[in-house]
């Protein structure tokens, strides 16, 4: 039987070659992870329906936040309406115990003063605010310069997300189940008494 975990990758179409690399690095993993019973599914707002609807479109979008197990959000110069709003569903739906289950969140550095210019002042006092009640929430944001940077992080973040989302479904990994036998074959120490079950 297949698992299937949702992501949800927000952000301004700045940010398009982020949305673009993580969309690449989370279906990478399916060919692993398929084997395990676990398929990741992506979503952006690309490639969804954007016909003309009774609603609107944004809310078509916000109900596919609330679907997803996983909301990356990317931010930078601009804090677009739109992604705000999915971040502000995904951050109080899971405050409320629903999905989202995970919530990444990423902010570009802007790296040289000149660039300060080239920002909305209430962008950048939005941007701060969001950093503010992260922080406050005692949550964390990341702060990344480069692509290669966001690429390292988010990647080392999938890992650990799989791994959970693995041991979630039953998949044992079989190297940590060997570890385990090694663990329960030494002697108990005086503290221990008992091997670990």
């Amino acid at each position: 039987m297949i698992t299937k975990r949702k992501f949800f990758i927000a952000s301004s179409g700045e940010l398009s070659t982020e949305r673009d690399l993580a969309e690449l690095l989370i279906r990478r993993k399916n060919s692993s992870t398929i084997d395990n019973g676990l398929y990741l599914d992506v979503s952006r707002w690309e490639e969804m329906l954007l016909t003309y609807n009774k609603t609107r479109l944004q809310e078509r979008f916000s109900t596919e936040v609330a679907d997803c197990d996983v909301v990356l959000v990317l931010f930078h110069k601009r804090i677009g309406k739109f992604t705000k709003e999915e971040f502000d569903i995904a951050y109080d739906s899971f405050n409320n115990g629903l999905n989202p289950r995970h919530i990444l969140v990423y902010f570009k550095s802007i790296i040289d003063a000149n660039s300060l210019d080239d920002i909305d002042p209430e962008l950048l006092a939005i941007r701060q605010s969001l950093k503010r009640k992260i922080h406050k929430d005692e949550q964390m944001y990341i702060d990344y310069q480069t692509l290669s940077d966001f690429e390292n992080h988010f990647s080392k973040q999938l890992t650990l997300l799989i791994n959970q989302m693995e041991r979630e479904i039953g998949y044992i990994n079989f190297s940590d189940t060997i570890i385990m036998e090694e663990i329960n074959e030494m002697p108990p120490t005086k503290e221990e008494g008992s091997k670990i079950l």
